[in-house]
C-alpha cells in the first residue's frame, strides 16, 4: 500500500465542561489540575471545549473578577464594601462606589489573561462553533431527561467539530453532579437521540468518581482529593490506555518485548495477542502515552527468522514476533524498543 495517512485521528477526545475550566485557573484542585496537565502532554488525547462553554466561562468569570476588582479597588482605595450591598447590588453589577463601567478594562484584562491559561497552559481547543445543527439534538435530550438546557447544549457540542460530527472517542469531565447522574439516569433515551450523530455516545465522567483499572482491579479516583502527583500520573496513564485500547481494539496488536542478544541492532520484539501479516504500517505508542510514532515504510514480521508470509497466529507460549525498523534515529530506536509499548496496525491498513 501507498503511505497511510498521518495519525492525528487516533486520538481520544476528552472535553471540560465549563467548571473544569474554572478551576483550572482558579488552580482549586491540585490532583484535576495535574491530571489535565498530563493529559495535555499525551500525543494521543486532544483537550477539547467548545464555543458555548467558552460563553459560560466568560460569563462565569465576569462575576467572579467584577468581585475581584472590587476588592481590590477596596483595599487600594481605603474603603469597604458593605456585605448587605454586595449580596444586594452584586448580580447587576452596581455595588454603590464599585461600578462595573469603571471596572470593566480590568475584568475584560482579567478574562482574556485566563482565556490565555486554558489555551497556552493546557492547549485545550475550542473546537465546536456555535451552528444550527445543535439545536434539535439540545432540544431532544432536554426533553428526554432531567438535564437542563444549558447541559443539553455541553453534551451536543461535544459531538461537533464546527458544524461537523466529530470522530472518535469521547470523554466528558464534569463536576455537575445533576448533569452526570441524569445523563446515566436516561442514559437509553439520551442513546437513542444521539445515534443519528454518533455511533457511540460519550463517556461523561464526574470528576470526585472515576472508575479505572488499577493494577489491583477497578479503583475509583476523586480528583477533588489531596492525591500525590505520582498517584495521578500512575491514574492518568491507565485511564487513557485502558480507553484507548479497548476503543482502537481492531487496530491493536500487542506490546514491544525484548529482542535476542543475536538480533540486529535496529530489531523490535513484538508480543501479538492476534494473527498479524506482514506489508503494514504500524503505530507505536510509549508505555507512558508520551510518545506516538508511525512508520514510514511498511513492516515485514518475522517469527522464529522466517517470514510470517500471509500471517502469524499466536498460539500460547508462542506468541512473539520481531521486525527491522528502518530510519530512525538511534535515541527514538531505543525509545521504540523498550518494553511495553503499544503497537497497532495503522488504520489504513485495515
Amino acid at each position: 500500500m501507498d503511505n497511510p495517512t498521518g495519525v492525528q485521528g487516533f486520538k481520544i477526545k476528552v472535553f471540560l465542561d465549563t467548571n473544569i475550566l474554572c478551576y483550572l485557573v482558579d488552580k482549586t484542585y491540585d490532583a484535576l489540575q495535574h491530571f489535565i496537565k498530563c493529559l495535555s502532554q499525551m500525543p494521543i488525547v486532544e483537550l477539547v471545549s467548545s464555543e458555548y462553554v467558552l460563553l459560560e466561562f466568560i460569563g462565569v468569570r465576569k462575576q467572579e473578577s467584577y468581585f475581584q476588582e472590587a476588592l481590590n479597588k477596596a483595599r487600594s482605595t481605603g474603603k469597604s464594601i458593605s456585605i448587605s450591598s454586595f449580596l444586594k447590588y452584586n448580580k447587576q453589577y452596581n455595588i454603590p462606589n464599585f461600578s462595573y463601567e469603571e471596572l470593566k478594562e480590568k475584568i475584560t484584562k482579567r478574562i482574556q489573561d485566563e482565556e490565555s491559561i486554558i489555551i497556552n497552559d493546557y492547549g485545550i481547543t475550542f473546537s465546536c462553533a456555535l451552528n444550527k445543527n445543535l439545536l434539535k439534538p439540545t432540544r431532544d435530550i432536554c426533553l428526554v431527561s432531567r438535564i437542563s438546557k444549558e447541559d443539553s447544549l455541553v453534551l451536543c457540542s461535544a459531538l461537533y467539530e464546527n458544524d461537523v460530527a466529530a470522530n472518535g472517542r469521547i470523554i466528558i469531565l464534569t463536576n455537575d453532579k445533576d448533569f452526570h447522574n441524569w445523563y446515566l439516569e436516561s442514559s437509553q433515551e439520551i442513546d437513542l437521540t444521539l445515534s443519528s450523530i454518533t455511533k457511540e455516545k460519550p463517556q461523561l465522567e464526574h470528576i470526585d468518581n472515576i472508575h479505572w483499572q488499577s493494577g489491583v482491579g477497578e479503583s475509583i479516583i476523586n480528583l477533588r482529593n489531596n492525591i500525590s502527583f505520582e498517584d495521578v500520573n500512575q491514574f492518568a496513564v491507565n485511564y487513557i490506555k485502558n480507553i484507548f485500547i479497548k476503543y482502537y481494539s481492531e487496530y491493536y496488536i500487542g506490546t514491544t518485548c525484548t529482542c535476542p542478544a543475536t538480533a540486529p541492532t535496529n530489531c523490535i520484539g513484538l508480543k501479538v495477542t492476534k494473527a498479524c501479516k506482514n506489508q503494514i504500517f504500524i503505530i507505536f505508542i510509549s508505555k507512558d502515552l508520551n510518545l506516538l510514532y508511525c512508520s514510514s515504510h511498511a513492516i515485514d514480521m518475522y517469527h522464529h527468522n522466517k517470514s510470517v508470509g500471509a500471517g502469524f497466529s499466536p498460539q500460547a507460549g508462542d506468541d512473539k514476533v520481531s521486525f527491522i525498523l528502518n530510519g530512525v534515529t538511534t535515541e527514538l530506536l531505543q525509545k521504540l524498543q523498550a518494553p511495553e509499548n503499544l503497537v497497532f496496525c495503522h488504520p489504513d491498513n485495515a
